[in-house]
């Protein structure tokens, strides 16, 4: 089934999503830091992002150092959240539910994800959560675990687009329906790329962007700036990402197993003549490809 015939299966809008991104940006911009103290917090490593921009790399690497195990790709925060907030919308999160969700017990958030955290990450020092749009939550996850590290890639704007568009996701993950519509990804981006600036003015000492092109190219300098940012020390196995034997179930499975490799930077030009109306959107936007 074709991009199209999916878009119009799932009745989508991309105003669905920027009412999303423009509550996430006015909420946070005025709740005030976490005053939880939960000293636990240090162990949740975050990895978030769009998809399809080097997340699971950046896990793997992460996931070598013997300090740390991964848990996959969980949906628990989106879900407590939706839970504690009492919501009675159908989607795990929207404007309502961003209103409301300062109001809920952090405390108890950061708990029960940490409970439910460790189940699957066993009693390594630190655990790595690799969902991708958890991005979307950094705010609650900072305001719950304020010890936590966030590691949010930065792929280049078109590669990132084409990348997404081609991807096969389901109608069923409204979270990526964005992606049955080329100018739709370009707009998602392009409040993806504003959101992460916020996170990083608010979160300077929790909350890093990682530039995908600078890793692939010199994978142990920007591994190691990785490693110390989540306070870890540095061990030479960590960028041998081929040797990680934790299972996988994201499409980046087959590269993964491979050794960390740039043949995939650039790879938006094979589809530049189909390009020229997301590069009008991306430089109306003021964003450099």
């Amino acid at each position: 089934m074709c991009n199209s015939y999916k878009l119009k299966e799932v009745d989508y809008d991309f105003s669905q999503d920027k009412v999303i991104f423009k509550s996430l940006s006015s909420t946070f911009a005025e709740v005030k830091p976490s005053v939880v103290k939960c000293d636990n917090s240090k162990q949740a490593l975050f990895v978030v992002g769009m998809p399809r921009t080097g997340t699971t790399l950046v896990e793997r690497i992460l996931s070598q150092h013997s300090d740390v195990s991964s848990v996959g790709e969980l949906e628990y925060f989106g879900q407590l959240i939706k839970r504690m907030n009492k919501s009675s919308s159908t989607r795990i999160l929207d404007e309502a539910t961003i209103r409301h969700s300062v109001n809920i017990d952090f405390t108890m958030l950061g708990e029960e994800y940490l409970e439910r955290a460790r189940l699957i990450g066993g009693k390594t020092a630190k655990f790595v959560d690799k969902m991708p749009l958890n991005v979307l939550y950094v705010g609650h996850i900072l305001k719950a675990l304020p010890n936590a590290k966030i590691l949010c890639l930065s792929r280049n704007p078109l590669d990132s687009i084409v990348s997404n568009f081609r991807q096969l996701f389901k109608p069923s993950a409204y979270n990526y329906h964005y992606a049955f519509d080329l100018e739709s990804t370009a707009k998602y981006y392009i409040e993806f790329h504003q959101l992460t600036k916020l996170w990083s003015k608010l979160y300077p000492d929790n909350f890093t962007l990682v530039n995908y092109e600078e890793l692939v190219k010199s994978p142990k300098i920007k591994a190691k700036q990785l490693i110390e940012f989540c306070d870890l020390t540095w061990q030479d196995k960590c960028v041998d990402i081929e040797n990680n034997l934790t299972p996988v179930a994201t499409s980046s499975s087959v590269q993964i197993r491979q050794e960390i490799s740039n043949k995939f930077i650039g790879n938006w030009r094979k589809y530049d003549e189909y390009l020229e109306p997301v590069k009008k959107l991306l430089q109306q936007a003021g964003i450099n490809y």
